[in-house]
């Protein structure tokens, strides 16, 4: 259980400095900026898009005693607490913009490292029996961080101001890496220790694999409908009246707590069904959540009372969720003993880079032909997200 905890920490620390970063900034710029701004914003967390060009060397570290990937989460942790306590020593507002900006991608940079580490982590301390549950902890405790950040700190900006948010956030950083300290690493085996290639043969290789362009397609046909709607999901909610508290409740708090309850049903669904099947029906789910936005967008002129904006970031949330969470068990299969942090953050990366495509071409699409229209895009594109689901790899039809 100690385990488990552990890595649920770290993942939590990761969503709230970005949960807040990525609700905030979004917010802020909508406000008072074009959609095609708004998207571009979305380049901000760029650093998790690039983050296979350094986890080679992430996933060669040795660390001595102190444990290969303890030896790299440690520092970063300490460098993401001094970057917020910067943070909230300078004077941050809508007026003032900079600082969030720089410390975006600052916090992203070290945040998206101690991903790799994290994620080696985890596959290193669960069994293929256990990957839907390590699906569930990486969804829904991010996703709890996500909710801290966006939701918790960013009402809590908009009340008291910015210094407190980022104190805060520095403190709920440090102390989520304390159980680090009394966990044990398991010994890197003798065998993959000896199969280890070069650093950027590592990366290469997985470019070479079989099964490289199914794997290509499952990401890219699994989030690019979900990223083009999510783009603007936060200005659809600014045009409708909401204020920044509402937002930060919305899709902050609300869409949180329904996105972790999403991870773990998620989960469960692949205990049950299989990880293949389950990732199927979850993207189905996902892709009824983009069309629900394009048909309000499309049919609801009024604002409309708070709660039906609750019960729309619900939707979206919880079956996002639930997809996430059988996709990261799907993609955890998919990685090689030899390099599995490198494969798995490769496959996080190609991710996150079909996720920023979708974003920044989500503000130029409205700035084009409205919300509305972007929408509509985004629920027919996401239908191509089941199918890439259902497709077979290599290893699976040999079986």
């Amino acid at each position: 259980m100690h385990r488990l905890v552990a890595l649920a920490l770290l993942y939590f620390a990761q969503g709230l400095p970005f949960g807040f970063f990525s609700h905030a900034v979004p917010t802020l710029i909508n406000r008072e900026h074009p959609p095609e701004i708004a998207g571009l914003s979305s380049l901000l967390a760029i650093p998790w898009g690039l983050k296979f060009l350094w986890a080679p060397w992430v996933d060669r570290v040795e660390g001595g005693r102190l444990g290969r990937r303890r030896a790299i989460i440690f520092p970063l942790q300490a460098l993401t607490v001094a970057a917020l306590l910067l943070l909230g020593s300078l004077d941050v507002s809508s007026q003032r913009l900079t600082p969030l900006l720089f410390g975006f991608v600052l916090v992203s940079f070290l945040s998206a490292t101690q991903d790799i580490a994290a994620d080696g982590l985890t596959i290193d301390l669960l069994d293929a029996s256990e990957r839907e549950r390590g699906g569930a902890i990486q969804t829904g405790a991010y996703r709890l961080g996500m909710i801290a950040g966006g939701g918790g700190m960013l009402y809590l900006a908009d009340d008291v101001g910015f210094h407190a948010a980022f104190y805060l956030m520095a403190l709920s950083v440090g102390a989520s890496t304390l159980p680090l300290f009394f966990l044990r690493e398991p010994p890197r085996a003798r065998a993959v220790r000896a199969a280890l290639t070069p650093a950027w043969s590592m990366l290469t290789s997985f470019a070479k694999r079989e099964d490289f362009r199914a794997i290509l397609l499952l990401l890219v046909s699994f989030k690019l409908g979900d990223a083009l709607a999510a783009g603007m999901v936060t200005r659809w909610f600014v045009k409708q009246g909401l204020s920044t508290a509402e937002i930060a409740l919305t899709r902050g708090l609300v869409g949180g707590v329904a996105a972790v309850g999403g991870a773990i049903a998620g989960a469960a669904l692949a205990t049950r069904l299989g990880r293949r099947r389950a990732l199927v029906v979850c993207a189905a789910l996902q892709s009824a959540a983009i069309l629900l936005y394009a048909v309000l967008a499309l049919g609801v002129k009024a604002p409309l009372p708070l709660g039906a904006y609750h019960a729309a970031s619900v939707v979206e949330h919880a079956f996002g969720g639930a997809a996430t969470a059988a996709l990261f068990g799907r993609m955890m299969d998919l990685c090689r003993d030899e390099s599995r942090a490198t494969d798995y953050t490769v496959q996080a990366c190609l991710l996150v880079l079909v996720t920023g495509v979708g974003l920044v071409a989500s503000g130029f699409i409205t700035g084009q032909i409205g919300l509305g229209g972007l929408f509509a895009i985004a629920a027919v594109v996401g239908l191509a997200a089941p199918f890439g689901a259902a497709r077979r790899f290599p290893e699976e039809r040999r079986a």
